[in-house]
């Protein structure tokens, strides 16, 4: 029996997706066997491991800034002893695999789109690889997208994908919000009398709710956060600027520009060309995602969750690798424009009759190409991202992680007294000037190597705990830390980075000399950017490194 056209295209289509699939786990799996697990993924397993399920639960959040579903995760892993790269490192591939399966399997967008948007740099590298709660994130946000148009007759779906949202970042909980919001706007202004009849929408919006304020309740900050406290001292920007940063910047640094430096926004420096190019791809952004939803009377569900969104980010914190989650949820808003109607090429130029009707046939031609060459170069910066940072990631250390701790374990130097530098907070235009100094923070250069460790590697955790507390102490707490480890032996090691070492040596008036020692070198991967690897050091005693045979790395 010969196959119509239409069935072997079909055919061929599954084919295709399925083999785009299979070429994503292939090389997410590559790089993740690559990669050295750095702060943020350390800190988050030490958490899980170490700390009590009451800490978990109702501490550990007011410090964290996240609601505690990712350590819950984690723990059952870490709690049982279980190996830690490998056992962080599947619990990650296994919700990148889930976020990737929606897309290509789920989506209701062109075969070109389902199948290149895996591959770009946040779904490919920043959220497929390193291991934190951002792609259990976008698989929330597409599975809302997913029953977003039946949410009337089967409301629990998309309030359930809603709750994992919220679970996963306190940003889930700013967008759930205001889709929420829009939903019940929307049934209001269209159902009136029969509003309240259906009752199993009412229940779903009342649990969704009830959880919502109790994650809120739970992400409080206490005054003593270190979040809170360092947005006090390196805060350079106001609320305005930081909100018109996140309508005018954030959309074109998600999509296509590569301006920002690896910090908060309210650290961000951008000169006047850069912000006037992105402001100007941001504004170019906005019109093509207001004109898809209002076409398809979706427009709120655009911009009251976003309106909200930099409402919080413009208030309390934002770093650039949140970005992706941004792209997540314009996918997600795009998915359900394109359920109500699809979204194709051809848009392009329906567009640009609509928008330039007295314009020329020919000046019309003229804007769609470049609208589509426009694409074509998205697409091209993502995959030159996902590339670059494929390079990196084989060919450097992401952190010095794994090298520390195969540094220690083989030459069985866990028995001898290791200290870790205490936080030291610089002013970024003079960085002689110290803004903040705490010594209850002893972890910050042991938190990566911890994990493969025991306990804590460091004896001068005022704490007692092998992760790092976010609790900042004051300055006559800090005094007492310092005045107590001077009266201790000095230490053998210090972990400490190379414009710290001269204070952490004065503050402790430390007779004994210390020899740098490089022991690794490491790159941190961000786009496209040709980041420089810097050596990782440790600081040993004079004569101990001769006396146990330990040579650096050139």
């Amino acid at each position: 029996m010969i196959k119509s056209n239409n069935e072997s295209n079909r055919i061929n289509d599954r084919f295709v997706n399925r083999a785009a699939f299979i070429l994503y786990l292939i090389l997410n799996i590559t790089l993740t066997v690559f990669h050295e697990p750095w702060y943020d993924e350390a800190e988050s397993w030490l958490i899980a491991r170490d700390a009590s399920w009451y800490d978990i639960i109702l501490i550990r959040p007011h410090f964290e800034g996240h609601p505690p579903l990712w350590h819950l995760i984690l723990a059952m892993p870490a709690k049982l002893g279980l190996p830690y790269e490998a056992s962080i490192k599947t619990i990650q591939f296994i919700f990148a695999f889930a976020m990737v399966y929606l897309i290509i399997f789920c989506s209701p967008f062109h075969k070109y789109i389902r199948r290149f948007l895996p591959f770009t740099f946040f779904f490919l590298y920043q959220y497929g690889v390193i291991a934190r709660p951002y792609a259990l994130f976008c698989s929330a946000m597409f599975m809302t997208a997913m029953f977003w148009n039946r949410r009337d007759e089967r409301p629990w779906r998309v309030i359930i994908s809603m709750m994992i949202l919220c679970m996963s970042s306190a940003y889930g909980i700013v967008i759930a919000g205001g889709m929420t919001s829009v939903w019940v706007f929307e049934s209001l202004q269209n159902e009136r009398s029969s509003f309240y009849r259906n009752h199993r929408r009412l229940a779903a919006w009342s649990a969704l709710f009830v959880l919502a304020i109790m994650l809120i309740v739970e992400i409080l900050p206490a005054d003593e956060t270190y979040a809170v406290i360092f947005r006090n001292i390196a805060i350079r920007h106001g609320f305005l600027w930081m909100f018109l940063f996140f309508w005018l910047v954030v959309p074109s640094e998600t999509v296509i520009t590569s301006c920002s430096t690896y910090a908060c926004i309210f650290e961000q420096d951008l000169d006047i060309l850069s912000f006037a190019a992105t402001s100007l791809v941001s504004v170019l952004i906005w019109l093509v995602l207001i004109g898809i939803c209002k076409r398809r009377k979706q427009t709120l569900l655009l911009l009251v969750p976003y309106f909200l969104l930099s409402i919080i980010a413009a208030s309390r914190y934002f770093i650039v690798h949140h970005y992706g989650l941004i792209l997540a949820f314009y996918i997600s808003v795009m998915w359900i424009c394109a359920d109500c109607r699809p979204i194709s090429i051809t848009s392009v130029d329906e567009w640009m009759g609509r928008s330039f009707p007295q314009a020329s046939v020919s000046v019309r031609r003229l804007l769609a190409a470049g609208s589509k060459l426009l694409i074509v170069l998205l697409i091209g910066i993502n995959v030159f991202w996902s590339v670059v940072s494929f390079y990196n990631e084989i060919r450097f250390n992401y952190s010095s992680s794994r090298t520390l701790a195969r540094f220690i374990l083989d030459n069985d130097l866990q028995g001898y007294r290791w200290l870790g530098a205490w936080r030291i907070l610089r002013d970024a235009d003079d960085p002689q000037k110290i803004l903040l100094e705490d010594a209850g923070e002893a972890n910050l250069e042991s938190v990566e190597v911890n994990p493969y460790l025991g306990g804590n590697l460091v004896y001068n955790s005022p704490s007692h705990v092998s992760y790092v507390t976010h609790i900042v102490t004051s300055p006559g707490e800090t005094r007492s830390i310092i005045d107590g480890l001077k009266e201790e032996p000095e230490p053998d090691f210090i972990l400490s980075p190379t414009s710290d070492f001269p204070q952490i040596e004065k503050q402790l008036d430390l007779s004994a000399d210390y020899t740098q020692f490089a022991y690794s070198y490491s790159s941190r991967i961000w786009k496209g950017d040709p980041f420089p690897r810097y050596p990782d050091y440790v600081y040993i005693r004079h004569g101990l490194s001769e006396r146990l045979g330990l040579y650096g790395v050139d």
